[in-house]
């Protein structure tokens, strides 16, 4: 699904930099030789290749990706790299969780919204909730909430979701406060925070939030969760009264599926050519306005010195860090990369071949790519030679360039599994 996604937003995105260069919407067979080749957004070049050959690694977790490509680190706008950053994003959230309560702290979640219309720009919103929050820890007023509920730092994510009233930006908030706060303690503080946070995103262009749904206020258990009801569920739960993990309902925005008549910014990625043109028409301007308007802004901040209060130990990584972290994973062959370009643009294959790969069946993965085990890899350091078998480290390169195959059979099954999803082609 992810991989499936990926495709449909590189080819909305490609189209919309051909029509803001004034081409033609859609150009077959174009390169970066070509006059007709246009640069798009960045995540619509993720999968690209950017060397000679293409890699499959596999990790110690189980875990298998192709390497060797552009990755574009997007956790807005790219369903494959924001799997990636929002689950380590959501370890460090947990971790934070599980230390501060192990030293009698208390954690409040607070989930902030705004009014919303079809016609407002989800950038407005957007601009409004995020700026909104940061003024909402700001001078003598937040210095006084601060010490009334012991306040001692924030974690806030960012969502958006879109909905019958249009685009719906909003802020989740964990805050880590010095005890646990009673019943009156919460309705004392949803009281406080909505009039300062009514005032403040009106002044930057929003429609007054309501008090019923402008705010919801939450005390976290024992056990590090909170009841979700009011937040939009994960796909795989069935049940409101289900409890999640913090760290999850902060920051896994990549496998959420809307509530009721809402959807995710994902889901416009499912709506294709197959179904309604004027259906898919609509999502796909919705798609590039999303993109556009979350480009460059941060999804989850820290206030500072949280991760030390919180005896959080594994180091604060940017967004391009962690997706560079998953290419240190063992590479167990190669694929030409002419071959690789053949094949690039077909989601179902790239996924099954991962499949194969996790389930241990190498030979057949390699089979249906074109791949090749290399017999001796280098060091890149220390120019040592070693066999591959020997090697389980991916500081080596290939010391020769894969043999040259016999291509035809492999693209001849590579096309034939076009229109199979991963399990239909296995």
């Amino acid at each position: 699904l992810r991989y499936t996604r990926r495709q449909q937003s590189s080819e909305w995105l490609i189209r919309d930099a051909r029509l803001g260069a004034g081409r033609a919407p859609v150009a077959e067979g174009v390169d970066a030789t070509d006059d007709e080749w246009v640069r798009p957004l960045r995540p619509a070049r993720c999968r690209w290749r950017v060397g000679a050959d293409v890699t499959v690694h596999l990790g110690d977790d189980g875990r298998a990706h192709w390497g060797g490509i552009e990755r574009c680190g997007s956790i807005w706008a790219c369903p494959v790299c924001a799997s990636v950053i929002r689950a380590q994003r959501a370890d460090d959230i947990q971790k934070a969780v599980e230390g501060w309560q192990a030293q009698g702290g208390g954690l409040v979640f607070v989930t902030l919204t705004i009014r919303h219309k079809r016609t407002d720009a989800l950038s407005v919103g957007l601009d409004a909730v995020i700026r909104g929050f940061q003024k909402l820890q700001s001078g003598a007023p937040w210095g006084r909430f601060k010490g009334r509920f012991g306040v001692r730092g924030v974690i806030r994510s960012t969502e958006v979701t879109l909905g019958e009233n249009g685009w719906h930006p909003h802020a989740h908030a964990l805050f880590f406060v010095d005890r646990p706060l009673s019943e009156a303690d919460l309705t004392a503080w949803s009281s406080l925070m909505y009039g300062r946070w009514a005032g403040i995103v009106t002044r930057l262009g929003a429609r007054l939030p309501s008090q019923l749904r402008g705010i919801d206020v939450r005390a976290a258990d024992a056990d590090g969760k909170v009841v979700g009801q009011y937040l939009a569920k994960l796909q795989d739960e069935g049940h409101s009264s289900q409890r999640y993990g913090i760290g999850q309902e902060m920051t896994r925005f990549d496998f959420k599926s809307g509530r009721g008549h809402s959807m995710t910014p994902f889901e416009l990625l499912d709506y294709t050519s197959r179904q309604d043109d004027n259906d898919d028409e609509a999502a796909r301007h919705l798609w590039v306005e999303y993109v556009h308007a979350t480009r460059g802004r941060r999804a989850v901040t820290w206030s500072r010195g949280l991760r030390e209060l919180c005896r959080v130990e594994t180091p604060e990584l940017t967004d391009e860090e962690i997706i560079e972290a998953t290419e240190a994973a063992p590479m167990v062959f190669t694929v030409p990369g002419q071959v690789y370009d053949s094949i690039k643009n077909s989601p179902d294959l790239l996924a099954y071949v991962l499949e194969l790969v996790e389930r241990g069946d190498m030979d057949k993965a390699i089979r249906w790519c074109g791949g090749s085990r290399p017999d001796e890899l280098v060091d890149t350091e220390t120019g040592q030679v070693q066999p591959v078998a020997e090697i389980p480290t991916t500081t080596y390169r290939l010391k020769v360039s894969p043999p040259q195959v016999d291509e035809s059979p492999r693209l001849t099954r590579a096309r034939l599994a076009l229109g199979l999803s991963p399990r239909g082609a296995a």
